[in-house]
């Protein structure tokens, strides 16, 4: 075959890849040889074994794009894979932490004895119906969440499990039942049951789950979402990520992040200084309705004494054990999920 006829099928797949937002994939034996040669000539780089990329398109990528390009770079080669477990959950659009999108987790059953390999581990899933999202096969939604509540810490699940429920528009009780209908022999079963328990749709970002998620672990009260406050001046109404009520009047939590400052779905087209000018004046707004709005960031809710600082500064309110048995009908978080 001429050098511009290679030339010219090389440029056709990384055109169909581009266009489909996925790495390039080889099917053919001699589309797989062009790809190698071009990354051996610099012209690609290879993320995942058998997947290319330009290192143009690959660095400007985050790490949960890059992920969904691996994963659909991998549907491309093996049509009936089905994605399971965190991989499934970003297939789902679920809030998993990055370091976590690696390696990628596919379905698998008790017969197929399929081992796992470089970058590819593999789930046993029997009897779920997949479901397919933006042309990837992934598990179903409840049997997704179950398989992230199962491995994943306390406050990383709950964002799972948060997001979840926003997405299906379903409540707690729904997750609840999936959960404790899913295989009791897997490992992390009671696990994912306990998260399920205290999940809330209200929750409108992974970083007020986990903040959420953090606040029981250390023991404080499990706060009310989206807490609406009256603006006596304007009229209308503020709302706050978090809140309690005091005898000293209400407690409202707020989670900083740079997103508020940056974010232009968040911003609204406005300048830093005038997010910031828009904070103040809300503040001052909220202190006439005899509330008191204590911030922290992101890396404060991570450092238990710090966040236990900020928390009783402000007075939170601790738990009793009793809290945590809710009758019976809840289990107290725990830290730690466990290894599929």
């Amino acid at each position: 075959m001429s050098r511009t006829r290679t030339s010219t099928k090389l440029e056709q797949l990384i055109e169909e890849a581009e266009k489909d937002n996925r790495c390039i994939v080889g099917i053919t034996p001699q589309d797989a040889a062009r790809l190698r040669r071009a990354a051996s000539a610099g012209k690609l780089i290879s993320p995942f074994p058998r997947l290319y990329v330009k290192e143009s398109s690959w660095t400007n990528l985050n790490l949960r794009e890059r992920s969904l390009y691996i994963c659909k770079g991998l549907q491309r080669l093996h049509p009936n894979w089905v994605f399971a477990g965190l991989s499934a959950a970003l297939v789902h659009g679920l809030p998993v932490t990055y370091s976590m999108l690696t390696p990628v987790c596919v379905a698998t059953s008790y017969k197929a004895h399929e081992r796992n390999q470089k970058g590819i581990i593999r789930i046993i899933v029997e009897k779920d119906e997949h479901t397919t999202v933006n042309g990837l096969k992934a598990t179903s939604l409840e049997r997704t969440v179950f398989d992230c509540l199962r491995i994943l810490d306390f406050p990383h699940g709950l964002a799972v499990a948060d997001s979840a429920l926003h997405k299906a528009g379903k409540t707690r009780d729904w997750l609840v039942t999936q959960m404790d209908a899913m295989p009791r022999n897997c490992k992390g079963y009671s696990h994912a049951l306990a998260t399920a328990l205290w999940a809330d749709p209200r929750a409108e970002s992974r970083g007020e789950s986990i903040a959420r998620g953090r606040m029981l672990l250390l023991g404080y009260e499990l706060p009310d979402l989206q807490v609406a406050v009256p603006n006596k001046i304007e009229g209308g109404f503020y709302y706050g990520d978090f809140g309690w009520k005091r005898p000293n009047g209400l407690l409202l939590g707020e989670l900083d992040g740079r997103d508020k400052y940056t974010d232009p779905e968040m911003t609204d087209g406005k300048s830093a200084a005038e997010v910031m000018a828009d904070e103040r004046l809300r503040e001052s707004r909220v202190s006439a309705a005899q509330a008191t709005v204590m911030r922290f960031s992101f890396k404060d809710m991570m450092l238990d004494e710090q966040f236990r600082r900020i928390l009783d500064t402000y007075g939170v309110p601790r738990a009793s054990r009793e809290y945590y048995r809710d009758g019976g009908a809840r289990f107290a978080p725990t830290l730690a999920g466990t290894a599929i």
